[in-house]
């Protein structure tokens, strides 16, 4: 998988085809987890084999290496809420840590937002990872400068911005690397959770980089789905589409950067200075 957001070459020529808008995403979930039949044929055809917390009632879906409270995640909170579903937060932390990936480099350090500079590049930074250490390995086996598990900090610190979330963390490491061989389609056990299961909250970027990738494993899978079940996923992006590549989605407000500076306080006065560390 990679780091969601998944990068699909040329989306918005067909983007319509593609992405659901939340309001028809927030009836059609409804009409389809109430189809009965539609249910059993998609449960029958995937084994019944869905993560468990799918098992129970359809959710609104968002999926990170590693979940962090930077603002495309606050504003799939937000967006959450607009369709009466819990959030359900998908965590790949099998997943390799790849800093020319611009989500699993924020994870490493840190840019925090501010209206009031102009240029990007002046944006306040706080670097939490050894680069040269930890580039390549599983994000589960990375710890931060300071040595605490690097997805327990970010949990602290979501915990802290959006309460109650936590718990609604779900691993799907084992689930996604166990489906994903299963077929000869990469994702379609993946996008299979989203015909009737739940709402996947994505951007799909497009990206020359990333155009072979997208067209043998991507685009078949989600087009495999819909000629199996006859409709399609439903994905609903996260930022619209004529800012989808806006800076401002892979940065942290304000608000975060306190929450973090008052952690380190408290790491200071029970372990080593960390704030020579952090600087970048």
């Amino acid at each position: 998988m990679q780091s969601c957001p998944f990068l699909l070459y040329n989306v918005r020529m067909d983007e319509n085809q593609f992405y659901t808008s939340i309001e028809d995403a927030k009836e059609e979930i409804q009409r389809r987890w109430n189809d009965v039949e539609l249910r059993k044929k998609v449960e029958e055809y995937f084994k019944n084999d869905f993560p468990e917390p799918l098992k129970k009632g359809p959710r609104a879906i968002f999926s990170r290496s590693i979940i962090a409270p930077d603002n495309e995640f606050l504003r799939f909170v937000e967006l959450a809420k607009k369709t009466n579903l819990d959030p359900l937060l998908f965590e790949y932390s099998k997943d390799k840590f790849v800093a020319k990936n611009p989500d699993k480099f924020g994870l490493g350090k840190l840019i925090f937002y501010d209206k009031k500079i102009k240029n990007s590049s002046g944006y306040p930074r706080m670097k939490v990872v050894n680069f040269n250490i930890y580039e390549g390995k599983k994000f589960c086996d990375i710890k931060t400068l300071w040595g605490e598990g690097l997805a327990d900090f970010y949990h602290d610190v979501l915990d802290e911005a959006c309460p109650n979330l936590k718990s609604n963390i779900f691993d799907i490491s084992d689930w996604f690397n166990r489906t994903r061989y299963a077929t000869e389609y990469y994702y379609l056990y993946y996008l299979g959770l989203f015909v009737c299961h739940g709402i996947l909250f994505e951007n799909i970027l497009a990206s020359d980089h990333e155009k072979e990738f997208s067209e043998k494993k991507i685009i078949p899978s989600f087009n495999k789905l819909k000629d199996i079940f006859g409709i399609k996923p439903l994905i609903v992006p996260i930022a619209p589409i004529k800012i989808e590549n806006d800076f401002y989605w892979w940065c942290y407000p304000k608000d975060i950067k306190k929450i973090i500076e008052e952690k380190l306080i408290l790491i200071d006065k029970n372990n080593e200075k960390v704030e020579e560390k952090i600087k970048v």
